[in-house]
Parts: structure tokens; sequence; C-alpha cells
């Protein structure tokens, strides 16, 4: 694996020579992977989508099957058909925070067992007392937080320990945080797992790429000058596509996740291109 860190493909905050907000530039891939023998038909894939009290898991590379689910200490067992599952839930328990409950569940099908999770939580903007507030399963909520930018007094990119994740989550939550927005990196799911059961609200960054510009991207704004157009800026098609190609990536690997309430864009305007374009786009993804 190369990369050449030429501003065309996603980089963080990665540069060549470190120093001021840059940092150590890392090699390798950029998350675990692993190996496994799987049976012909096997489950490559899980979605979930919740509206109110009814569930739909869709299970992709399989379509028979069942599901067995854990509803609060009640199993509840459905057939997939399909690969899909609907049923209703008796009584909904939000996630939050302060209770970050998950529904457990298993898939069964000739050839493979999963097991895993999903929650119930609405994320809303409302107007209370005539001004629009971000809202958690229908209440306000202050988002008090901290920018996670992952890196490791160890490894760079990768903590010494998966139990580092959920160190660090916790010790945030003892001091009264809430939230954490994850700086221009995608973790390994380990983190978004244990914010999922902790308790932890994240706002998940897109991975910038294009070039960083001082006077364009944080002397300009700073002074007051933010309404330049952004629609020519960074027009490399390729450069283009693999931001896009990354922040649907992105999406769908994450989408699943209760903790991801948000989704920064462009970070401070770094490599920033037609801002309306990508909003709708990441609309529809969403």
């Amino acid at each position: 694996v190369v990369d050449e860190l030429d501003g065309t493909y996603p980089y963080g905050k990665q540069k060549r020579n470190r120093g001021g907000m840059w940092y150590t530039p890392v090699t390798g891939i950029w998350q675990t992977v692993w190996i496994e023998s799987v049976s012909s038909k096997y489950i490559t894939e899980l979605s979930v989508s919740v509206e109110e009290n009814e569930v739909e898991i869709s299970a992709f590379g399989v379509s028979e099957g069942e599901v067995c689910v854990d509803a609060d200490g009640k199993e509840v067992k459905v057939s997939l058909s399909g690969g899909k599952a609907k049923f209703a839930l008796e009584s909904v328990r939000m996630w939050s925070p302060d209770d970050p409950y998950l529904y457990r569940y298993t898939i069964d099908t000739e050839g493979d067992h999963v097991s895993s999770y999903f929650a119930v939580r609405k994320v809303s903007i409302e107007n209370k007392n005539s001004k629009p507030v971000i809202c958690l399963n229908s209440k306000p909520i202050f988002l008090h937080g901290l920018l996670d930018q992952g890196y490791f007094s160890d490894g760079i990119y990768t903590p010494a320990s998966p139990a580092c994740y959920a160190q660090d989550i916790l010790a945030m939550k003892s001091l009264g945080f809430n939230t954490l927005r994850k700086h221009i990196k995608v973790e390994p799911e380990q983190f978004y797992y244990d914010c999922d059961r902790l308790g932890m609200l994240v706002m998940q960054d897109m991975v910038n790429n294009g070039h960083y510009s001082f006077i364009r991207d944080t002397a300009l704004p700073t002074i007051g000058i933010k309404k330049l157009s952004d629609k020519h800026l960074h027009r490399d098609e390729t450069t283009r596509e693999a931001f896009y190609d990354g922040m649907e990536a992105t999406v769908n690997q994450l989408r699943n996740h209760p903790c991801i309430i948000y989704w920064t864009i462009f970070n401070e305007g770094w490599g920033q291109f037609d801002g309306n374009a990508a909003y709708h786009r990441l609309r529809a993804l969403d």
C-alpha cells in the first residue's frame, strides 16, 4: 500500500513534515481486517431501519432463516424471508447516553449464524420556546463534547489495546461529557460499539482530501470573509470523486450505530467544494 499524501485521496491530519496542527504520517491500512472461511451462502452485510416501534432487519447474501431478538428480556422470533425480517416491538426502550439500551439479536440461516444489535433513538431539531434546539428522543439535549482526534502516544492511529477505547469513553463520561466529535478520522468498529454500549454520542467527520490553504481556509473566515463561493474550488474530478467515494463508504460503514447523531462534511473548509451539493448528497445517503 502506497500513500503519496498528494491531496487527491483522504489523508486526515497527516503530513510528511509534522508540526503545528499536523501529525506524524502513518503506515499500513486504515482498519483491522480478518480472514475466515464461509459457506457458499453467508450473511455479507446487515442493515436495520426503525420507525417508531416497527423494525426491519435486512440480511444481504442470504434469503431464508430465523431472527431471534432479545426485547428487554422477552424473546421475539421472526422468520427471515427474502433477506428481510419485519416485526413490531410491544414497548420501546429508547437509547440515550443515560440508558444506552441495545436490542441484541441473532440470525440463523442454512449456512451461517451471526449476532448483532440495534437501538431505537430519534434525533430531531424542534422548536422549544420559539427557538430551534437539537433533541434526542424529542427532549432537548446539550451536546457537551470534546474534539476526539483519535491519536495515541504508543501507536499513532492505533491504541495499545482495544480496551483503550472504552477507557477513554468512560473517562470522558466521568468528567461529565456526553459527546465526542471524531475528528477527520474513521475508527475501527470497536470504538463505535463501545460508544453504543456505554452511551457516548458521536459527531462523525468525513476524512478530508484536497489541499489546505491557510489564507482561504483559516485567515479569511477568521476576519469575517465567509461567503466566498465554493463551487469552483478543488475542481479536479478525481479529487472530488475520491471525496464522495469516501463519504459514501463512511456512511454505509457506520449507518447502523445509534451513537452517531451528526455528520461533518467539510472540517473547517478543508478540501471543500460545492457544499450545497455535498449536503444534498449526504442527506440522501442518511
